[in-house]
């Protein structure tokens, strides 16, 4: 009957023992970067949802990349980056008159996809 208790007892303690785990998770950005050497002046349109004349305020800085690697052309690069819902979305970018990107991408959910205009 004591080794019953001592198993028991044991069996109660290991249990509350156990591992508990603790999930975060940062929110998913859906998103599309458009970067080119002068967005400034530029038209931005994102489907029918989102259309914007970019001025100095909307660029995002340049974030280093991996392990801290900068990446020379990119950061001389301005960019503007636009949330969007998951699916297909036409990207346009135009400026003086002239269509320098017209695509459509799809962009999954938690994806950032990046464009790149000249």
């Amino acid at each position: 009957m004591r080794s019953f208790f001592a198993v028991l007892a044991l069996v109660l303690l290991a249990g509350c023992g156990a591992q508990r785990q603790l999930v975060t998770a940062a929110p998913e950005k859906t998103e599309v970067v458009v970067m080119g050497p002068q967005l400034v002046g530029s038209t931005i349109s994102v489907g029918e949802s989102f259309k914007t004349t970019v001025r100095r305020e909307d660029l995002t800085p340049y974030r280093m990349g991996v392990l801290g690697a900068a990446d020379k052309e990119e950061e001389r690069l301005q960019r503007v980056a636009v949330t969007v819902d998951p699916g297909a979305h036409r990207i346009r970018v135009e400026r003086a008159g002239s269509v320098l990107f017209d695509e459509t991408l799809y962009v999954g959910r938690g994806q950032v996809r990046e464009v790149r205009v000249k």
